[in-house]
Formats: structure tokens, C-alpha cells, sequence
């Protein structure tokens, strides 16, 4: 944040910064620093339980940017999530965005084509997205309510949003032999690996395949999410599953609890046997979603098959 800050020059308008955090106190110091005059929460998700300890905690973090806000400023949050239900309008203003229909601003008339999304906002503006997965509807409304915010048109807002395209390792789409890619290993969590299913589940292929590596900085209950999450791939009528990582065999195990085919389940002890396992199994119409959190480097797959 610092960084970026340093960077500004005059003939900048807007900067729009990513304040994270995976200890107590580093929202409310990243937010005396940056002294946000709209501030965003996406969502409360399972993430660095290991310091937050639960879902209560890391709503409390993200929550403190709030505190910054100024008379008249703005907060807006994601209305669909449970644990944001609870914030109200203090000296800021708040607006709320999601699919429900107590929200500012709401998304209706979803539709999808492979790797493309269709929708309305508040029933008149229609939006096109070239990207997976309909967490990324929430995340353009949060663009669209910030991008109101600050005046922008909407006919500028959904050109920018139309040509959008995902950063390096964010459900980002790469097809080798015939066979598509979607490289989400920037990171990994309970909910993003939720959400990668769920983004994969609408697109057509012959054979899905999912990479998943361990998901870290969950705490005491790593074991079990892990386990659940496999419980989940299996449930997401996928076709098999490839697991690395000492935590993943907890994937792997409820995969199986959940009824998926030993023969459909792997546990890889390197980055090429995982990509040695693929050569093997995937074929020209399959589809391979690669997951992990970011020190299982879980993109090397994706280098490995490219040799």
C-alpha cells in the first residue's frame, strides 16, 4: 500500500488499493494510510482462520475499514453475505450490492456462454463480462458502485468491464493440446474453491479434472476444511481429482467419503507427477482447474504441461 501510494502523481484521479491482512490490527493501520473515501468489502470468507481463528474474526478485520471513513464517504458491501448483514450506516454512507433484491444495486437475468457471463443491473442496465464464475458478478457490481460513486457513465463502466480480463493465476484461461486451463493458483480458501466449482460447473466439457493443492493458514480446523472441500468436489460432478500437499490427502480422503471412484483419485508427491498424471488422463474437450494456496506454487503444473 505504501508503494503504491508513492507512485501517485498529480494527474491522477482515483486510486484504487487492496488493503489485506492475516493478523489483528493490519486493516486499521493499512487504513490510516491510505484514509479511504469509498470503502469496499467483497466478502467474509474462511481465510487466515490460523490468527482470525473463525469467520466472527475476520469480519471484525475487514470491518475496520469502516472506522477510516469520513463524514459523507462511502461504504459498499456485499448485501448476499450473511456476515455483513449486521453493518449499518455510521457517519458514512452505505450501499449494498448482490442478487437480492434489498440491495442498491442487484443483478438479475444472469445468463452464461462458456467463458462468458450476461446480466442486469436494477433491472434497466445490461452488462457482459469475458470472465468464469458468478462471484464475478459480485465483484463487478462492487465496480459499478464504485465507478457511480465517482461519476463514470455507464456506458464507459461496461466497456471496461466487457474488456476485462483476469489477472495472471485468477481463474485465468490458458488452453494447451486442446485441453482449457483455468489457473486459479494465486491462492486458495474454503470459499474461492467454492467458487472455482461453481464457475467451472456451467462450462460444457468432455472430462473435468481438478488440481488442488493445500489450502493454508486455516488453523486448528485445516483438517476438516480440507476434508469438506473434498466432500464438495465430489459433489460438483466432477469427473476426478488430483490432490499435493500433506493437508490434501484430507481432500483426497473426502472425495472418496463422498463417493468419488478410487480409480478417479490421485495424490501426487511433486509438481510433475501431477502433470505427468494429466499427460495421461486428459484429453482434447477436457477442462483443468488448478488450485492451491500461494507457497504450494501450483502454477509449475501448469509449466510442467507446457514442456
Amino acid at each position: 500500500v505504501p508503494q503504491t501510494l508513492l507512485k501517485l502523481k498529480s494527474g491522477h484521479q482515483i486510486c484504487v488499493l487492496e488493503l489485506g491482512a492475516n493478523h489483528s490490527g493490519e486493516i486499521k493501520t493499512l487504513s490510516r494510510i491510505a484514509r479511504p473515501t469509498v470503502a469496499v468489502i467483497t466478502n467474509i470468507g474462511p481465510s487466515h482462520l490460523e490468527y482470525f481463528v473463525d469467520l466472527a474474526g475476520v469480519c471484525r478485520e475487514k470491518t475496520r475499514i469502516l472506522d477510516a471513513l469520513k463524514a459523507g464517504e462511502a461504504a459498499l458491501i456485499n448485501g448476499d453475505d450473511p456476515m455483513l448483514t449486521k453493518v449499518r450506516p455510521g457517519r458514512f454512507k452505505l450501499l449494498r450490492y448482490g442478487f437480492d433484491s434489498c440491495n442498491d444495486f442487484r443483478a438479475s437475468d444472469v445468463s452464461t456462454a462458456g467463458f462468458s457471463l450476461k446480466f442486469t443491473v436494477n433491472g434497466a442496465e445490461e452488462y457482459s463480462l469475458n470472465l468464469l464464475g458468478a462471484h464475478n458478478i459480485h465483484n463487478s457490481l462492487a465496480a459499478i458502485a464504485v465507478a457511480r460513486r465517482f461519476n463514470v457513465n455507464a456506458r464507459s463502466t461496461r466497456k471496461a468491464l466487457l474488456n476485462f480480463k483476469p489477472a495472471y493465476m485468477r481463474l485465468d484461461h490458458l488452453k494447451l493440446k486442446g485441453i482449457s486451463f483455468i489457473n486459479d493458483s494465486y491462492n486458495s480458501n474454503p470459499a474461492s474453491m467454492g467458487a472455482a466449482l461453481e464457475a467451472i460447473s456451467a462450462y460444457p466439457a468432455r472430462a473435468k479434472w481438478i488440481v488442488s493443492g493445500d489450502m493454508l493458514e486455516l488453523g486448528r480446523g485445516a483438517a476438516h476444511l480440507h476434508h469438506i472441500a473434498g466432500e464438495h468436489i465430489a459433489g460438483s460432478a466432477v469427473t476426478g481429482l488430483l490432490t499435493f500437499g500433506k493437508l490434501s490427502r484430507h481432500t483426497l480422503s473426502g472425495a472418496s467419503a463422498r463417493g468419488m471412484e478410487r480409480k478417479n483419485l490421485w495424490h501426487c508427491a511433486t509438481h510433475d507427477e501431477i502433470a505427468d498424471t494429466l499427460k495421461r488422463i486428459a484429453r482434447s474437450g477436457d477442462i483443468v482447474l488448478i488450485k492451491g494456496s500461494r507457497a504450494m506454487k501450483m502454477e509449475k503444473v501448469i509449466e510442467r504441461m507446457k514442456g
